[in-house]
């Protein structure tokens, strides 16, 4: 990079690019080309037009490289973006009516139905683990592979009835 001995001012690029002060200063913590003459930054227009090409400066406020050009269409991957995003919206707004239909014609059950069913399927295998006099008294008399196999089948119903579901199909 060759910067100029005398060259552009902080004042000449504000002017110039239509920048604030500010993001002068933001724009040289990122990296903008100067050199310093008699204790001041000079600037060469040229290399701070490559600098601003380089990392998606336009000098515009609020504007990113690709976004609108001067005739105010959209250019660059932002008409792109700008697409995925409104067909993003549509398909977002098509799910909500889809589920408001359901919902109308009664094809949707509430939460609290759900969780209810859910909650009695729960303490109906908790019942059933919990009946150790009914598995002891099975288990009486039967040798080490006997009980296991019982065992293994209480523990297997009482899972059989968490995973189940309602006549509903809750």
């Amino acid at each position: 990079m060759t910067l100029p001995l005398r060259g552009e001012t902080d004042e000449d690029l504000e002017a110039e690019f239509d920048i604030s002060k500010r993001t002068v200063k933001r724009w040289i913590a990122a990296g903008l080309p100067h050199s310093l003459v008699d204790g001041r930054r000079r600037y060469s227009f040229e290399e701070v037009r490559a600098w601003m090409d380089e990392n998606g400066r336009t000098g515009e406020r609020g504007r990113i490289e690709g976004s609108l050009n001067y005739e105010g269409t959209l250019s660059g991957d932002v008409k792109e973006d700008l697409l995925r995003a409104k067909l993003r919206k549509e398909i977002a707004q098509a799910n909500r009516y889809e589920l408001d239909v359901q919902q109308r014609r009664g094809e949707l059950l509430e939460r609290s139905e759900v969780e209810k069913g859910r909650i009695q399927r729960i303490a109906h295998a908790k019942a059933t683990l919990m009946s150790t006099s009914t598995l002891a008294a099975d288990l009486e008399g039967c040798n080490l592979e006997q009980r296991e196999r019982k065992i293994e089948a209480w523990v297997e119903a009482a899972l059989k009835e968490l995973s189940k579901e309602d006549d509903d199909g809750k």
